[in-house]
C-alpha cells in the first residue's frame, strides 16, 4: 500500500508513541525511513506529548508542509487516536484488527471518520474524498 501511495505522489507520516529507543528500533528493523517522508516519534518530544496530545499533529504538519485538513490519519487505538480530529479537521480511520485494542473504549467518546480492516481498503477511502472534494 505505501508503495502505490508513493507512486500516487501521496506524502506519508508516521506519528508513533513508545520509548523512543524502542521505536528506533522497529523504523529501522521495517526500514520505514526509505518509504515514509517524515516520522515523529513523540517520545521525542517529551513523554507529556505522547498521544492524545495534539503536539505530535502540528510537528507533523509543519514538516510535510500540508494543511490539518490534508491529513488522513489511520490509527488502531481508540484510546488515543482519534480524538484529533475533535480538534483539527483532519479525517481519521480506524483500522480494525483481532488483538489488544479492539474493545477499548473511545477517549472522550470521540469516534473515527472510516473504518476498515485491511490498510488497502484505505485506497477506496482516499479514492472517495478526492471525488467529494472534485480533485
Amino acid at each position: 500500500i505505501f508503495e502505490h501511495l508513493k507512486t500516487n505522489n501521496v506524502k506519508l507520516g508516521i506519528i508513533t508513541d513508545g520509548y523512543k529507543e524502542t521505536q528506533k528500533q522497529k523504523i529501522d528493523s521495517l526500514c520505514l525511513k526509505d518509504i515514509i517522508d517524515e516520522i515523529v516519534i513523540t517520545d521525542e518530544l517529551g513523554k507529556q506529548y505522547w498521544k492524545p496530545h495534539k503536539l505530535p499533529f502540528e510537528v507533523i504538519v509543519k514538516k510535510m508542509s500540508i494543511d490539518f485538513d490534508e491529513m488522513i490519519y489511520v490509527g488502531d487505538n481508540p484510546t488515543k487516536d482519534f480524538y484529533i480530529g475533535s480538534i483539527y479537521p483532519i479525517r481519521t480511520v480506524r483500522i480494525l484488527r483481532e488483538g489488544y485494542y479492539l474493545d477499548k473504549e473511545y477517549f472522550k467518546g470521540i469516534k473515527e471518520n472510516y473504518r476498515i480492516t485491511t490498510l488497502s481498503e484505505l485506497l477506496n477511502i482516499i479514492k472517495a474524498i478526492n471525488r467529494m472534494e472534485g480533485e
